[in-house]
């Protein structure tokens, strides 16, 4: 398998048609326009994803993969371009991405990652770095890759994810990993593909019972942990506490409600969040998919053993953010056993350095991930008066 590093970038991976130059883009959409009889809209739906799938192969060399039928006349518009074709493989892949039919009768596949067909379509949504990718295969079905370069500071959060999809039980409600790659200079995951959407954690919401049984049903599942070995929690909340210490460290008058941070976190001890569960760590809307078949938990980049109750304090300041009273909190958490045995001391501590950590994203962070930590954080900051008796 080539090792030749993929020359991409998350940003043109999120939007396809940002591969090539716009006039060349606007020339071979209008080809296939003609070509196939399209309207303008949906032709240029059919070079995107073609570019999309192109991107893919650079990503996984040796992988096998094909054009569907609906996405196969980009590719062709673009090869009649030889010049600017072979220019683009280049520049992507380091190496020409040649067009193979798959029209042997009877041929094999012996990779795995060869039967993960056909269509690619770029995925925008979610907050964490990197391409993200569906991809429809050949049967009607559907995988979901991602991938991210290998020096890029957040791969490890991608090792962590994989580390999780390879331990985790098949019965925890959690897309499976069907494969993994380090090849070209990134690493590269495939997962089942979750038909779902984000959970609506309001008041009211038929959502919000589900998602309390889920994260009852993982304690069953993963406590103790399935790995003998892995990721603690203290390493997670490391960082918080960095970003904390930074912000309390200001001069007075820059950091709000300072005094309340500064005396919670004065008596918290990272070795109460000490446990034998893998937790997930990250629960919010967007990583409790909503299926046909229940609650679906995604994105397990940041799971780590502690403390069986910390998976049910992290829906705490979502709940709060999605319109449910500190006192209405407190009394759905209840519903989880283990939040019974959170330490009060470790609950305050570890919800201002989760509140702290948002309000330096909200303030350094990028722009446009600001307003949504501003958000969090003033939930954060809402729930933690309450609990210290100063709301």
């Amino acid at each position: 398998m080539s090792t030749t590093k993929v020359r991409l970038t998350a940003a043109e991976l999120a939007n396809p048609r940002t591969l090539i130059p716009g006039e060349l883009f606007d020339r071979l959409t209008a080809r296939v326009a003609a070509e196939e009889n399209l309207p303008g809209p949906r032709a240029e739906r059919v070079m995107e994803q073609a570019l999309a799938f192109l991107a893919a192969c650079a990503l996984n060399p040796g992988a096998g993969l094909s054009p569907s039928r609906q996405v196969d006349p980009g590719w062709h518009a673009f090869l009649t371009y030889t010049l600017e074709y072979a220019v683009f493989c280049e520049r992507v892949a380091g190496r020409f991405i040649h067009h193979v039919p798959t029209d042997t009768p009877g041929a094999a596949i012996t990779d795995p990652a060869a039967a993960i067909g056909s269509t690619v379509e770029a995925a925008t949504d979610g907050l964490m770095p990197g391409a993200a990718l569906r991809l429809h295969t050949e049967d009607g079905g559907r995988v979901f890759l991602k991938a991210l370069p290998a020096d890029s500071p957040a791969v490890r959060l991608y090792e962590r994810e994989r580390w999780a999809g390879e331990v985790l039980p098949d019965t925890v409600p959690a897309p499976r990993l069907l494969w993994s790659s380090d090849a070209g200079g990134w690493i590269s995951l495939l997962f089942e593909y979750v038909e779902g959407r984000a959970a609506d954690l309001s008041p009211g919401s038929p959502d919000v019972p589900a998602i309390l049984t889920t994260v009852a049903q993982l304690g069953h599942l993963l406590a103790p942990s399935p790995a003998a070995v892995g990721p603690l929690m203290a390493d997670n909340v490391d960082g918080l506490l960095v970003k904390s210490r930074h912000l309390l460290a200001k001069p007075p008058g820059v950091l709000p409600y300072r005094d309340l941070y500064a005396a919670t976190l004065g008596g918290f001890d990272v070795a109460d969040l000490a446990g034998d569960m893998l937790l997930h760590y990250d629960l919010h809307p967007g990583n409790l998919q909503i299926t046909a078949e229940g609650v679906r938990v995604i994105d397990w980049g940041f799971a780590a053993a502690g403390a069986a109750w910390i998976d049910a304090f992290m829906l705490g300041p979502r709940l709060i953010e999605a319109g449910h009273s500190p006192f209405q909190v407190e009394d759905l958490l209840a519903q989880v056993p283990s939040w019974e045995d959170a330490p009060p001391s470790a609950v305050d501590g570890l919800l201002a350095a989760w509140t702290l950590f948002r309000v330096y994203k909200a303030m350094h962070g990028p722009d446009d991930g600001r307003e949504f930590r501003a958000r969090a954080a003033a939930a954060g900051r809402v729930w933690l008066a309450h609990r210290t008796g100063n709301a």
